[in-house]
């Protein structure tokens, strides 16, 4: 990851083009791909959230479920499953959802995910 974002910062100093095409996107176009991943986001997050509260047999508040869905994907990022490890534990904390019930909930989001991507 290190090597990937050092040989684009190195394309972006040295390649003026490269530079110049990047600061040519419109504020709107930015702002229009911003609202299109926070769409994906809260999709991805409802649907993630309604596999686990049927897996899981409790219910899980949006806002709780949508903080605890983006720190798990920031974790991913950085460490791959990190975040699902994070999630995992923070239900069985907070929501007394077992391991496995979690497990089965990813499982089942996984297969859903699959299916409305086909």
């Amino acid at each position: 990851m290190a090597g990937s974002v050092g040989y684009v910062l190195w394309r972006l100093l040295t390649d003026r083009t490269a530079l110049d095409l990047l600061g040519s996107v419109s504020p709107a176009a930015i702002a229009g791909l911003v609202a299109l991943q926070g769409l994906t986001f809260l999709t991805h997050a409802y649907r993630y959230r309604l596999a686990l509260e049927h897996t899981g047999g409790t219910s899980i508040g949006a806002g709780y479920w949508f903080r605890l869905y983006i720190v798990g994907r920031f974790l991913n990022a950085f460490v791959p499953q990190a975040g699902n490890v994070y999630r995992g534990a923070r239900l069985k904390e907070d929501h007394q959802i077992s391991i496995t019930r979690y497990l089965s909930g990813f499982v089942a989001f996984t297969w859903l995910s699959t299916l409305v991507n086909l």
